[in-house]
């Protein structure tokens, strides 16, 4: 894919991802921040998305750009947890925390992208292990039916 046709078609995704993180955020029943999440959830990953492809286009041998990309897409997949969808809002429960992974991943291997053998290279690992089991003890502990906010919590067990 020629370099220009894979930057519109990165565009044309992330405008998609963001106008998703839109209409779930005003339509969630669940969000209670539902405009700060509207204006700031896409704008977060398109920023992403954003620099990503400049530094990308600048320094093509260096993955930073293709990280931060990814990060923005990472960042729209934690945004679906506004989704009224037990199932999408499961989904981004899992997968969501992820955008903390591809983060800690462009910090350990700047500015080349690339991680350094050894100790770099254990804690990327480690990150994304870590970083979406971390909801799971949220994700699996009861709701006190007692609770006031036992309507608005979800669980995906």
């Amino acid at each position: 894919m020629r370099p220009a046709a894979r930057t519109i078609a990165i565009v044309v995704a992330a405008f998609i991802a963001g106008a998703v993180a839109v209409a779930l955020a005003i339509t969630s029943h669940h969000q209670e921040d539902k405009a700060i999440w509207a204006i700031f959830g896409p704008a977060v990953g398109w920023n992403f998305v954003g620099v990503g492809l400049y530094a990308w286009r600048r320094r093509p041998e260096s993955r930073t750009g293709v990280l931060m990309i990814l990060l923005g897409f990472a960042w729209f997949v934690y945004t679906l947890g506004s989704a009224n969808s037990v199932l999408v809002y499961t989904f981004a429960l899992i997968t969501g925390p992820l955008w903390g992974s591809v983060f800690l991943h462009i910090g350990l291997s700047f500015p080349s992208g690339r991680l350094a053998p050894g100790r770099d290279r254990a804690l990327a690992i480690a990150g994304y292990v870590i970083f979406p089991l971390a909801p799971c003890r949220r994700c699996c502990s009861p709701v006190p039916r007692t609770s006031a906010a036992t309507h608005s919590r979800r669980t995906c067990c």
